[in-house]
């Protein structure tokens, strides 16, 4: 009996072998063709699916990779984040279609073209009063009108007024230290790597990762700062997390 107990023990951890290395390769093949981009999960001839490649033709990215910079030495990490632009800037367009790391160049661009922007029931107030203040200077040179209207008003506008309402508009920018992505003690900068094209995929996007990774190595971070700490986020990161 014991004897037929021991075959018994044998035969079916020999079955569980099997049936484990069996659904241990069929499960190799499923998840290795495993693809995580949404529209597999529809036909590719259905209008959603076209409609969003068409979309992400005009996109110029769909994900990103965000790299924050953490140090106490604002100026070794201000030079390590401009450094780390310069290479990843060296990368295929088809790869990286743009990087976001600081503001000034856009706000540069709004200053010397601010008046472009003005409400429009600003510049309707500013033309009333232009109109307003012509036809008051025409009276104040006829004397005849004069006498018959002595007490006629001075057309008024606050131009100061308009002046700080938008200047507190662009003071809701100031917070970026020097046209930087950072906190308004720049101990934490950040940034962003908008991905080109479409969803990479997992092996795509470790790829990618690796190779952002790789120029990081190469600049040696310590170098800039003892305390120069790297930390990710962003689609790509939350993807591969």
């Amino acid at each position: 009996m014991a004897f037929s107990l021991k075959h018994k023990t044998v035969a079916t951890l020999l079955i569980s072998l099997a049936a484990t290395v069996v659904g241990g390769f069929y499960t190799g093949k499923l998840y290795g063709n495993l693809k995580t981009e949404l529209e597999e999960l529809l036909p590719l001839a259905s209008r959603s699916v076209q409609n969003l490649d068409e979309v992400v033709q005009r996109l110029k990215a769909v994900d990103n990779l965000a790299i924050l910079v953490f140090s106490k030495d604002t100026q070794a990490s201000k030079r390590f984040i401009l450094d780390l632009a310069k290479q990843l800037e060296t990368f295929p367009k088809n790869e990286v279609s743009g990087l976001e790391y600081r503001i000034d160049a856009e706000l540069e661009f709004f200053k010397k073209r601010e008046l472009l922007y003005l409400e429009q029931k600003d510049l309707t107030r500013i033309n009333t009063y232009l109109s307003d203040r012509m036809n008051y200077e025409k009276t104040l040179r006829n004397p005849l009108t004069i006498l018959l209207n002595p007490k006629t008003p001075e057309p008024e506008l606050n131009f100061r007024a308009l002046e700080t309402k938008y200047e507190r508009k662009s003071q809701d920018y100031a917070h970026f230290p020097g046209g930087f992505f950072a906190t308004p003690d720049e101990t934490k900068r950040v940034l962003l790597i908008d991905v080109a094209g479409k969803s990479l995929g997992i092996e795509g996007i470790k790829r990618f990762k690796q190779r952002v990774q790789d120029t990081l190595d190469h600049l040696n971070p310590k170098s800039y700062a003892p305390d120069l700490e790297i930390h990710y986020t962003g689609s790509i990161q939350e993807l591969l997390e």
